[in-house]
């Protein structure tokens, strides 16, 4: 899973929030990818 988060990492130093909730032999992963704003 640390894998899978890291490539899930911004290249900017922004943050995103990972929760992972183990709930007997389930786990989710929830990500949110935050605000992004265009920079274009």
């Amino acid at each position: 899973i640390d894998e899978i988060i890291s490539l899930k990492r911004t290249g900017r130093n922004q943050c995103q929030t990972t929760t992972l909730k183990n709930i007997g032999f389930h786990k989710h992963l929830y990500m949110n990818p935050g605000l992004f704003l265009d920079e274009s």
